[in-house]
């Protein structure tokens, strides 16, 4: 039985997505121990604005009919949260036009090149080509799970849902 959300709800959730803390998996695919704080840090925004990029992608084929209201949702919801933030924005924005660039759905394994540059900024040792496999599956398994959440999520109109957005917008 799919789950039912709202398109309001899953566009925050795709958003609160993005906002967790990294786990020890995250960090160990570039193996950054706990105690290089700088690194980890650097490394948890990058992955952040991966996430973004992934969901962003994922939701045309996650949702084809409702793409253009989730996407809207979605985008005035990041719009919001980064509101006065111009300088993490733009940052973002960057390396979301990175992604983009780097990214070739005609090749066996679409993400390569994303998983290349992300690990180019972290390591500098020889071993770098088992980081860029490790990271560009991990890459290639958020993407396919966040493609699937459409066939666990049945998305249903709450008239309630514009009026919470406009309020949003207000305070702002």
């Amino acid at each position: 039985m799919k789950k039912q959300m709202t398109i309001l709800t899953l566009a925050r959730s795709m958003l609160d997505g993005i906002c967790f803390n990294l786990t020890e998996n995250e960090f160990k695919l570039l193996q950054i121990p706990p105690y290089r704080i700088l690194k980890r840090r650097e490394f948890s925004n990058i992955y952040k604005t991966l996430i973004l990029y992934l969901t962003k992608l994922s939701i045309p084929k996650a949702f084809p009919k409702e793409v253009s209201d989730i996407s809207k949702l979605f985008n005035e919801l990041y719009d919001i949260a980064y509101e006065g933030k111009d300088s993490i924005k733009k940052e973002i924005e960057n390396d979301l036009q990175i992604f983009q660039k780097l990214t070739d759905f005609q090749l066996k394994d679409p993400f390569i090149y994303v998983a290349r540059d992300i690990v180019e900024r972290f390591e500098k040792r020889p071993r770098k080509a088992l980081f860029i496999s490790m990271l560009n599956d991990h890459i290639n398994l958020l993407f396919t799970n966040f493609i699937n959440i459409g066939n666990r999520v049945e998305l249903i109109n709450d008239p309630e849902d514009e009026n919470i957005i406009n309020e949003l917008k207000k305070k702002n």
